[in-house]
Parts: structure tokens; C-alpha cells; sequence
């Protein structure tokens, strides 16, 4: 009897909701219950057994099907009743089929990296450092009894800073709701006529590697979380790094906490060496709080008053300094990795050519960036690898555009840096005349 029951854990039974309904787990006994039965408006009644009972049922037609490939056979009441337990428990793995991505929707950083971020991304314990987006308009489809629904996440009604979802499907929808398991559940009791529930987001299959890699493309930067005692500090910004073991400015973490009896979020904020904590509650700022250390604006609200401040704004906390060090490094090696020149083949390279408009460019012209690679781009695609300095800048900015000496100077070094020579002009004054032939 004890290998018996060591195996009932393949059936998953525990974690069916739909026995919750049947099963009450502090009793000894399992109270009857009105339980549909295949034909029409027909139900029997659940008879009482024990709890152990139901598993070694559920079991014995498990083992009983695996054996002979043959449906079970019901004789009584007791077993019809038993049989649609156990029809109920194998549903719960066949009825849904995990999320096709649809739509990939949009990272929205007041969302995504704001004081309700941690509505916006799946944590898990098995990949802490990559959560997955939940992005704004992401739409999943999933199958129900093989009958295709749309998932969508919006923004929600009553607290547009937190995500909301429809679940649409076979003419049914469940308008916008807070989760996806309110979602997923309601449709479908709607249309099936059961009190099945669903835990939403683990049937959007968004942890499936394409489709969280396609949730993750162009995201820079992951928010992570610090757990202190019972509570988690999700981190949306280390702010601007300017050293590899000191939070920059804009940097934002928050938290759920209640404060005047209702649950709520605290944005907590460091700008200018100053340090702020605002209140939310449904999207709304209740208060805001302002001082020039954690620990003396954590005393103004009144709140987690054993825990200081400085361990609130996890500015210290060696997480925070570990992620703080690998973007430092990285954003280091990748500063001092950007050659000073370059060749015709990098034009394309908006990285290098962006560093040489900075070293060179930036200060000296009153143009932008993008007008700036322009004159490279259309210089690169001429069939002529000659061009006269002043003439071919002018088709870009204008005709009418004057010249200063300083700005003169500076696009002689750009193109110099840009991998071209200069030729020296011949019976015309004030002639500049430059080929982007690789000769120094």
C-alpha cells in the first residue's frame, strides 16, 4: 500500500483545483457533492470516502487503463461517481494546451521599470536574472478543448499602472480582469459550464525559450530582486553608473507594504543626493516623502520602523553591488573597445561612427548626429569615391548652410579619423577636395 501511494504523485492530484471542489483535506470523509454525469441532465451524488480512498481509486483506474487500453467500466454509483473524479483529474493535463505568442507586444518603461514593475515581469527562482517581460499588448493563444482563445494584456481599469487581461474566445470574453487566471476562468466556465480554475500565467507558455527570447529582445536591462525578511525589493534602475560600486542617479527600486491599512507600493528614489519615497495605492499617489538620507526619509513615513533605510534602498546590498560592478565592467570594456578610426566598411556601424561624431563633431557643429552620418551615407553610395568638402555637406544640410573655421576643422578630422585623405586642390581657392581611397 505504500508504493501505492508514493506513485499517486504522478497524477498530479494535488495539484488539481477541480478536487477542491469534492475534496474537503481537513476532513476525514468527502462530503457528498452533486457530480455531472456523461449523460444529459443527469448528476449523481458523490458518496462519501476518504481522501485515501479517492487516491487508491484514482489509481486502480489509472493502472486498470494502462494495463488493458480499455475505458472503465462502471458497474454502481460509487463507481460513476469515482469515474468522473478521475475523468476530472486526467482533464486538468489535456483540456489546455501552453500559449502560442501571437503578438510580442511593447516594453513601456513607466511600466515595466515603475513602482508596479513587479506586475510586469515573471520572476523565477530557476533564471533570477532573466524575469521575463510581460509586455503591453501581448497577445497569446492558447487551446481549450482544442478551441482556440486570445489572451491580451492591456492596461488595467481601475489601476492603469498594472497590467490587465482579456481572455476572448468562441464568442465569449472575459472583459478586462486582473490576472489571467480570472481571465482564462471565466471564459471558460462560461462556455464549459464547470467550476475549473486555472493558474494563468503558467499556461502562456511565455517561459518557453523562443518565446521569452522574443519577449526579451532589446531589453537592456532586467530588473532583479532582493528578499529581505518577508519582504522583496524589486530593483527597476541602478540609475546612471559612474562607478563600478555607487548607485547613479535615477535610480529607483520599490516594494509592497501596507501603509494606513491598505496595501501598497513604495517608489523609492535617489536624484540629486536626494532621496524620495512615493506612495501608491491603485496607481494613485497617496504621499510623497523627501529627505537627504534613506533612513531619514523612511522615518517619515511612519512604516517598517525595525528595518533601516539605507537596507530598504538596497543601495548596498551585495546584489545590488554585483549588478552595479558587471554593468560597469561591461560598459567600461565597451568604451575603451570603440576604435578611434575606422574604414569605409564601418560606415554602417552607427556605434563606431557615433563615437567618432563625439570625439571629433559634437562640440564644433550645430547639426545632429543623424544629419552628420547622412553626409557619409550618401557619399558611400555614389559612384565616385571623390567628393568636394563643402559642396557635398551642403546637399545635406542645405544649400545656404555657412561654415566656420572650428566646424571646418572638425570635419577635416572626422573624415581623416573616417578613413580618408586629403587632395590637394588644383586651380580653384578655397577648394577642399577629399577621397575616401584608404591611403594615409
Amino acid at each position: 500500500m505504500e508504493e501505492l501511494y508514493n506513485n499517486i504523485e504522478l497524477l498530479n492530484f494535488q495539484n488539481v483545483m477541480d478536487l477542491e471542489e469534492y475534496i474537503d483535506y481537513s476532513e476525514e470523509k468527502i462530503e457528498p457533492q452533486q457530480v455531472e454525469s456523461d449523460e444529459e441532465n443527469d448528476s449523481v451524488d458523490m458518496p462519501q470516502i476518504t481522501y485515501k480512498e479517492a487516491l487508491d481509486a484514482v489509481y486502480r483506474m489509472e493502472l486498470y487503463l494502462m494495463q488493458q487500453d480499455l475505458n472503465y467500466v462502471v458497474q454502481t454509483e460509487h463507481d460513476i461517481a469515482l469515474s468522473k473524479l478521475y475523468k476530472l483529474i486526467k482533464m486538468s493535463n489535456t483540456h489546455i494546451t501552453p500559449g502560442e505568442l501571437i503578438k510580442t507586444g511593447t516594453i513601456v518603461p513607466e511600466l515595466h521599470y515603475g513602482s508596479y514593475l513587479r506586475d510586469w515581469w515573471v520572476f523565477s527562482e530557476e533564471n533570477p536574472s532573466y524575469p521575463i517581460p510581460i509586455r503591453l499588448g501581448l497577445e497569446v493563444m492558447i487551446q481549450l478543448h482544442k478551441n482556440p482563445f486570445i489572451i491580451r494584456v492591456v492596461r488595467s481599469i481601475h489601476s492603469p499602472l498594472q497590467p490587465g487581461y482579456i481572455c476572448e474566445g468562441s464568442g465569449q470574453s472575459s472583459g478586462i480582469v486582473t490576472s489571467a487566471s480570472t481571465a482564462i476562468t471565466s471564459v471558460y466556465q462560461s462556455i464549459f459550464g464547470t467550476k475549473t480554475r486555472f493558474s494563468g500565467l503558467a499556461y502562456l507558455g511565455l517561459d518557453q525559450n523562443k518565446t521569452a527570447q522574443k519577449l526579451l529582445e532589446n531589453v537592456t536591462f532586467c530588473p532583479f530582486i532582493i528578499k529581505l525578511e518577508s519582504i522583496s525589493i524589486f530593483v527597476g534602475s541602478l540609475g546612471k553608473i559612474t562607478h563600478s560600486n555607487k548607485v547613479g542617479n535615477h535610480y529607483t527600486t520599490s516594494l509592497f507594504y501596507k501603509y494606513k491599512t491598505k496595501q501598497s507600493v513604495f517608489l523609492q528614489c535617489i536624484n540629486d543626493n536626494s532621496y524620495s519615497i512615493t506612495v501608491y495605492q491603485d496607481s494613485q499617489v497617496v504621499n510623497e516623502y523627501r529627505d537627504t538620507s534613506p533612513n531619514a526619509v523612511w522615518q517619515q513615513t511612519g512604516v517598517l520602523k525595525s528595518i533601516c533605510g539605507e537596507t530598504l534602498f538596497a543601495i548596498n546590498h551585495p546584489t545590488t553591488l554585483y549588478n552595479l560592478e558587471q554593468i560597469y565592467k561591461t560598459k567600461f570594456h565597451y568604451q575603451i573597445s570603440i576604435p578611434n578610426n575606422c574604414t569605409v566598411a564601418d560606415w554602417d556601424n552607427k556605434i563606431i561612427m557615433n563615437h567618432l561624431f563625439e570625439l571629433h563633431l559634437k562640440k564644433a557643429v550645430s547639426k545632429s548626429n543623424e544629419g552628420w552620418h547622412r553626409v557619409f551615407q550618401s557619399w558611400k553610395q555614389q559612384k565616385s569615391n571623390i567628393i568636394e568638402l563643402h559642396t557635398h555637406i551642403r546637399k545635406t544640410y542645405g544649400q545656404d548652410y555657412e561654415f566656420r573655421n572650428r566646424e571646418l576643422w572638425a570635419w577635416r578630422a572626422v573624415f581623416r579619423a573616417a578613413g580618408c585623405t586629403e587632395i590637394t586642390p588644383c586651380n580653384k581657392e578655397n577648394s577642399e577636395v577629399i577621397t575616401n581611397k584608404l591611403i594615409l
